[in-house]
């Protein structure tokens, strides 16, 4: 794992999928701020197995730290300016909380977008906890805050586009996982009843013994000769005999079940 701090500013978008946002806050990053970034690799569980992402260097969780206190101009709430108490109501309130909430009513319907102001970098993030805020006893108006994020998807366009992770976006949510792992289940156990064998019992040829004699012996005692016929030309062909008539003691058949 290697953790980087990420300067400039951190742009938080949430809005429709697909479409413009509807709520931007832009954070200006202080010392106190930081972006953990990892070399990710997702491991996941599921009833067919563990499925193991290989995403590559890149943000597995963001967390960000700060405090209120700072005042600057590339603090930002959909383009005005804001100070810093303001945009930490702002993060918790007209960002996480709507995101929330239209998440809960309608999944899927909104994307949550973090942008990096140094290098552009892009992710689609989901929301981690709920947001940490703490007010300062000794001074009012500051206000210390931290959030985190799981990273679903690498936005990143340009020198530094990654590869498309294609497992990830599978597993977004328990649900994905339940219908992905009893997808496979069923597939798996179609493919088992496909390729199922014939059952069968297996039986030593005992001194006396004739194929007409043992088929009898699986038979109800009414069954005719044209049935008992029949389950004898069943075990020949299931032993590959070459003559019905061609059995000795100590052979091992194999009985039609």
């Amino acid at each position: 794992m290697v953790g980087l701090k990420i300067g400039g500013t951190f742009t938080l978008e949430v809005g429709p999928t697909g479409k413009a946002s509807v709520n931007t806050l832009t954070l200006p990053v202080n010392p106190s701020q930081s972006v953990a970034l990892f070399f990710r690799t997702t491991i996941t569980q599921t009833l067919s197995g563990i499925w193991v992402d290989r995403f590559g260097l890149g943000p597995q969780s963001i967390a960000l730290q700060g405090d209120s206190a700072w005042d600057s101009p590339d603090g930002r709430f959909n383009g005005q300016h804001v100070d810093g108490n303001t945009a930490v109501r702002h993060l918790a309130m007209d960002i996480l909380e709507y995101y929330a909430t239209r998440q809960l009513s309608n999944p899927n319907s909104q994307t949550l977008t973090g942008i990096n102001g140094a290098t552009g970098e892009t992710w689609e993030l989901e929301p981690v906890g709920q947001p940490q805020l703490t007010r300062s006893v000794a001074s009012p108006t500051t206000v210390s805050y931290g959030v985190s994020f799981t990273v679903l998807k690498d936005l990143t366009k340009g020198p530094v586009e990654k590869a498309s992770d294609a497992v990830a976006p599978k597993f977004h949510s328990a649900a994905a996982i339940a219908r992905l792992a009893q997808q496979s289940v069923t597939t798996a156990h179609q493919k088992a009843l496909s390729q199922k064998q014939t059952p069968y019992l297996l039986r030593e040829v005992q001194s006396g013994d004739t194929l007409y004699t043992m088929a009898q012996s699986y038979l109800p005692r009414q069954a005719s000769k044209a049935q008992v016929e029949s389950f004898v030309a069943q075990i020949v062909a299931l032993n590959h005999l070459q003559n019905a008539n061609l059995i000795f003691t100590g052979l091992w058949l194999k009985i039609p079940n």
